[in-house]
């Protein structure tokens, strides 16, 4: 059995059981779940929660999800609710031995709001390198860090979460304590353990589509490669998303380039452009995040050259803003600048910040940065840095 499943039954904490919505009830919404599972031959993902729509813990009514091969979706229909608790298992069908997911349920919000919410063309964004759990960090060790990090997320409430270093643990902590949200993205080894970068995205406003990672190699879909010369393999997550409220669509990428080597660098980078020119066509609807991994010495990076080009229309949102240094090694001190968010080349950036530190203490040795923009309000001038496909 791959690794990104439990692999033994596990206790579920049982939520209070909710009602459920008839299919005339105006009130009624549509969540929609996507997940990325390697599984057995013969068995299915299914999902299950405190909602008679979702069996009511009850394994033999939970939800079969559809699969492509490698994702899993499906859609049901529930009231509104700020109390809605969920799980993934396995099985075969008929139901029979049921494997859930490791860690906490999941949580959710239904509120029903976005669908009159005049503030829902704006689009926020954020990139967030973690810090994977490592228990040598001492005191930043995850445990001590993950309500904080939750918190940084939630207070900001962006439309689109890129993470890097995450654990399935963490995204798994993170999705409890964020109602909010959705996720995707495996890990980067073999199984969709290891290290993601995942993309959290408001569900309520946004509906993913079509999403899936890739491996930065000369074999992108097979798991764990690594062909470029770096010693670990790095990914890129992508999804295509659609807003619920106007129908507009957006192409989000989220990456984490090589720590060590320029060349693994330099090709991930060209082989992100690639996979932008294939997959979003003439849409100018892109957003991409990440860790680059990058740093200025008294030049530019070859790296950093690629994501300047022209072609894909995509611009860095902090090049008319006082960039500061994204990683900080836990002392507050910006170092160095590794991270970053491009947008549509042609909309205003109304503003990009990094997330400083509350009370001395830190979310992660990375700040979290951010832009808004807003699409349909246009640039008075075209500047700046552009991306190419």
């Amino acid at each position: 059995m791959h690794l990104l499943l439990a692999v033994a039954v596990c206790c579920v904490c049982m939520a209070p059981i909710l009602a459920e919505p008839t299919h005339s009830d105006e009130r009624s919404i549509m969540i929609s779940f996507y997940q990325r599972r390697i599984v057995p031959s013969g068995h299915y993902v299914y999902v299950s929660g405190n909602i008679s729509a979702l069996g009511a813990w009850d394994s033999q009514r939970g939800i079969k999800l559809n699969s492509d091969g490698k994702n899993w979706f499906g859609n049901v229909s529930v009231l509104p609710s700020s109390d809605i608790e969920y799980k993934f298992f396995t099985s075969t069908d008929p139901v029979r031995h049921v494997i859930w997911d490791h860690g906490p349920n999941a949580k959710m919000t239904i509120s029903g709001s976005y669908k009159d919410n005049s503030a829902g063309s704006i689009i926020r964004v954020m990139s967030f390198n973690i810090r994977f759990q490592n228990d040598f960090d001492g005191v930043n060790n995850w445990h001590n860090r993950k309500d904080f990090v939750a918190r940084v997320m939630q207070e900001n409430l962006c439309d689109f979460i890129g993470l890097q270093e995450a654990f399935l643990s963490q995204s798994r902590d993170l999705q409890h304590k964020l109602p909010e949200y959705m996720w995707y993205g495996p890990g980067r080894d073999v199984g969709g353990e290891g290290e993601a970068a995942p993309i959290f995205y408001l569900h309520e406003k946004w509906e993913i589509h079509e999403a899936n990672t890739f491996w930065l190699s000369d074999t992108p879909e097979v798991e764990g490669s690594k062909t470029y010369g770096n010693e670990i393999p790095r990914i890129c997550t992508w999804g295509k998303f659609k807003n619920k409220i106007n129908n507009e669509i957006f192409y989000v990428y989220n990456f984490h380039l090589d720590h060590l080597s320029m060349t693994s660098r330099v090709k991930g980078a060209l082989q992100i452009k690639e996979h932008m020119r294939r997959t979003c066509g003439d849409s100018t609807n892109v957003i991409l995040m990440g860790d680059s991994n990058a740093v200025f010495l008294g030049f530019i990076e070859k790296t950093l050259e690629i994501f300047e080009e022209e072609g894909m229309k995509l611009q860095d949102s902090c090049r008319q803003f006082m960039c500061e240094g994204t990683f900080h090694w836990w002392t507050g001190l910006g170092i160095f600048r590794i991270d970053y968010i491009f947008i549509p080349q042609n909309y205003e950036v109304e503003y990009w910040r990094l997330v400083d530190s509350k009370d001395g203490r830190y979310p992660s040795d990375h700040f979290p940065i951010m832009a808004q923009f807003t699409p349909g309000k246009y640039r008075k001038s075209i500047f700046g840095s552009m991306w190419t496909a």
